[in-house]
């Protein structure tokens, strides 16, 4: 696959995300400082993912001597959200524990947001490297990545994705290219993040955090 020729034809309009976010500023603002959890009902995100960061910060890199503590955190408390599909964190629980597959961590260890693609592509055929039969969905790779960092990458839903690329006039990238799914919604987020920042009072700021909630509160909330 030539990535570089992908991503020019993937790349997010931000005008048109602009005017999306300044066409329901104001509605998602009403809904996350309403305090019912019938109208926004996502601060689990902001107590889970910063304490993941924190906790994953203590290691440099991903090793033989690491990976089962690691596989630990990212593992356990995944039946309090819906961050991945249960069945992926349970295979990637199998994974992570077989000799050498902290390989496949290493490689997400190592992302920049502008690198992500590249980076999930390669964890992804290392993945299946040792578990053949087995494909993980983007969600999961998203995960890993906001557990890691997420001011700088965002949770992925493919119904998002889609939508993201409705907003920004181009075509969904293929089920094959899964990274440069990841990277379309994950430069959406950021960019929303970006201009949310002025309306949003959170210590530390959390850029593709608050744009994927952004994102998911508009897109995929019923009204009310």
């Amino acid at each position: 696959m030539n990535l570089s020729k992908e991503r020019k034809k993937m790349k997010i309009n931000k005008l048109a995300l602009q005017a999306f976010y300044e066409s329901h500023r104001d509605e998602y603002l009403r809904r996350r400082f309403s305090g019912d959890k019938a109208l926004w009902d996502e601060s689990y995100k902001w107590d889970i993912l910063p304490r993941l960061n924190k906790e994953l910060a203590a290691y440099d890199s991903v090793n033989g001597d690491s990976i089962a503590e690691i596989a630990h955190i990212v593992t356990h408390h995944t039946n309090t959200s819906n961050f991945a599909n249960w069945r992926d964190i349970e295979d990637l629980k199998a994974l992570l524990l077989r000799k050498n597959a902290h390989s496949v961590l290493s490689e997400l260890w190592l992302a920049k947001p502008e690198t992500a693609a590249e980076c999930i592509q390669t964890a992804s055929q290392l993945a299946q490297l040792f578990m053949s039969d087995k494909s993980f969905a983007p969600s999961t790779w998203a995960y890993l990545l906001a557990a890691l960092d997420c001011n700088s990458f965002a949770l992925y839903r493919e119904v998002i994705m889609k939508q993201v690329a409705e907003i920004c006039g181009v075509d969904s990238p293929t089920a094959a290219s899964q990274g440069e799914k990841y990277t379309l919604l994950n430069d959406a987020a950021l960019y929303l993040g970006e201009l949310m920042r002025d309306d949003i009072n959170d210590v530390p700021y959390m850029q593709a955090l608050n744009g994927q909630d952004f994102l998911w509160v508009t897109l995929e909330y019923s009204d009310s």
